[in-house]
């Protein structure tokens, strides 16, 4: 962040010309990387979190302390506290933490060279708080957990995911009897096998579009 337009245009291209001498980025691609650091200062706080490389701390448990901890020092605000109690360790109360992840973010936060690093992307300009505050849409997914399996038509899995994501559903990458549906698209392979022997509803991608556009979960025949 520190790398200024005139210094990125003359940094080596890691190529020589005919007479030995380096060849510089330039006015294109140093202006696009230019472009691309001051884009990446306004990345939502689950993509800094994620950023971070905090142990365990992967996309999906990113995405989680975000939603609970909509700011940077709010999260490092409560990882230093001690909780009273492992019942009232409001970290690890956030669904898909847990103890082990939440001992880590502690961890992480009670070292200086961590806190100071967040205090140097503070100052460079690094966005640390998502704006956003509450539910875009009313969250009728609540308690649900999707899988998504196969190929879509209409959708990319990622897509898909977001959108159920914006109702409240949790989105898993594997199927358990806790999984509460299964939208299998074209070739879909293990994860309907695992549901269909699990008992786990499947949906195809007419049930799935149907959820993402009336947000109401699928009904599903007894």
């Amino acid at each position: 962040y520190r790398l200024d337009l005139l210094t990125l245009m003359h940094l080596p291209a890691g190529r020589t010309k005919l007479d030995g001498e380096p060849v510089e980025l330039g006015a294109l691609t140093g202006g696009s990387i230019h472009a691309a650091l001051a884009a990446s200062k306004t990345r939502p706080l689950r993509r800094v979190l994620f950023a971070l490389g905090i142990r365990h701390v992967g996309a999906t448990v990113a995405e989680a302390l975000a939603q609970a901890f909509p700011s940077i020092e709010e999260l490092e605000r409560v990882a230093l506290e001690q909780p009273a109690s492992p019942a009232e360790d409001s970290i690890a109360s956030v669904d898909g933490v847990g103890p082990t992840i939440a001992s880590s973010v502690r961890n992480f936060f009670g070292i200086e060279e961590n806190r100071a690093l967040i205090e140097r992307l503070r100052d460079a300009g690094v966005l640390m708080r998502d704006e956003y505050r509450g539910p875009a849409v009313p969250q009728t997914l609540t308690g649900l957990t999707f899988v998504l399996t196969g190929a879509l038509e209409g959708y990319t899995r990622e897509e898909a995911g977001s959108a159920l994501k914006e109702y409240g559903a949790k989105v898993a990458s594997s199927v358990s009897k806790k999984t509460s549906f299964v939208v299998a698209g074209a070739d879909a392979g293990s994860k309907l096998a695992k549901a269909e022997e699990l008992g786990v509803p499947v949906l195809d991608e007419a049930a799935l579009a149907r959820v993402l556009t009336t947000g109401e979960p699928p009904e599903i025949e007894r």
